[in-house]
């Protein structure tokens, strides 16, 4: 749970926190040299939404 919001909208509460995850972004590095232009704005557009949600 980040902020809680969607559980308060269906009002739920968290009782146990399970563990604490991490996401990983895995970009296949051959397509990532020939593609790099169309691949770096979608990984800064995710480290924005990332940044965004602390």
């Amino acid at each position: 749970v980040e902020t809680g919001g969607t559980l308060r909208a269906n009002g739920l509460v968290e009782e146990t926190t399970l563990c604490d995850i991490s996401s990983r972004l895995i970009v296949n590095p051959a397509s990532f040299a020939t593609r790099k232009r169309q691949i770096q704005p979608i990984i800064e557009q995710l480290r924005q939404a990332v940044d965004q949600s602390k």
